[in-house]
């Protein structure tokens, strides 16, 4: 029989997830925030910014995500080093609601 001990986080698992929880609200935040903007510059592009929450720097768009990815990685970027979203302003349905089994 599993104890709750077993699937209890460590305190540095409980402080990473924390963590990359508040980095996840902040760079939700930074899209509402430069919205308007990118609307204006990239209507309907999916945009890649790199520090976005510093002295942020959009290094690529595209109409498609994966030639997006691509010329990232042609340009030697780290993943994990940007942040990417589709400028829209119409609704879109969160991808996990799309592949929920019906």
């Amino acid at each position: 029989m599993a104890t709750f001990r077993q699937y209890r986080l460590s305190k540095e698992e409980f402080e990473r997830a924390r963590a990359e929880e508040a980095y996840m609200y902040a760079v939700r935040d930074f899209w509402y925030d430069h919205h308007d903007e990118f609307m204006a510059r990239y209507p309907e592009l999916y945009v890649a910014v790199k520090d976005p929450l510093g002295d942020y720097e959009v290094v690529a768009t595209d109409t498609n995500i994966v030639s997006l990815i691509d010329t990232l990685d042609a340009q030697g970027f780290d993943r994990d080093e940007i942040e990417i979203e589709r400028v829209t302003d119409r609704i879109l349905a969160p991808l996990g609601l799309l592949l929920e089994p019906r």
